[in-house]
């Protein structure tokens, strides 16, 4: 596949945050379902680039990559999203990641995560934060799951927010949407 970028203009604040809030509100239940709310309301993000596959992202076993930035930050419930990212893991278990960058360390989303959802539970693990949503009843021994992580980035003050889910969980879906068709100005 060929690399897309796709240019469009900075998203104006005004009544763009409220489409924002309920994309990310979506993205925290990760499910298939953020992707329908996604391509809804993703004209809310400005988006200033696009690029599918993405090169950065296709590690060992990683397929249908693509990384999105935004023009601007984007408020969603007070956190600040700068880039979107997804991509599939092939091999055992099949399972699709996506996510966030935001303006936060890791610790301090997990507690904006929990400012909106207070049952919210995360564990600690080798510096990432993990949250369990959903155990499933994969057949042999493959994982079958729904998952939050949120790890550092590398930059002090930036974390990465994907629900990790394996294929069972995903509602029949066969493959992630195109980015480009999410981000629809």
């Amino acid at each position: 596949m060929a690399a897309i970028a796709a240019h469009a203009m900075p998203a104006l604040a005004a009544g763009k945050g409220a489409g924002a809030e309920r994309a990310f509100d979506a993205f925290l239940g990760c499910t298939s379902e953020f992707f329908t709310v996604l391509q809804a309301e993703g004209s809310a993000f400005g988006v200033s680039e696009i690029v599918a596959p993405a090169p950065d992202l296709a590690g060992e076993g990683m397929t249908e990559t693509a990384q999105v930035t935004f023009a601007a930050p984007v408020d969603a419930n007070g956190i600040h999203l700068l880039r979107y990212s997804q991509m599939k893991a092939s091999g055992q278990p099949d399972a699709w990641w996506w996510g966030f960058v935001t303006d936060r360390k890791p610790r301090d989303l997990v507690e904006g995560i929990r400012l909106g959802e207070p049952s919210a539970e995360f564990f600690e693990q080798g510096g990432s934060f993990y949250r369990v949503l959903e155990e499933g009843n994969a057949q042999g021994d493959t994982a079958s799951a729904r998952t939050m992580m949120i790890n550092s980035t590398g930059k002090p003050d930036h974390s990465l927010v994907l629900c990790v889910v394996t294929a069972d969980m995903m509602g029949g879906m066969k493959a992630l949407p195109n980015a480009a068709d999410l981000f629809r100005q």
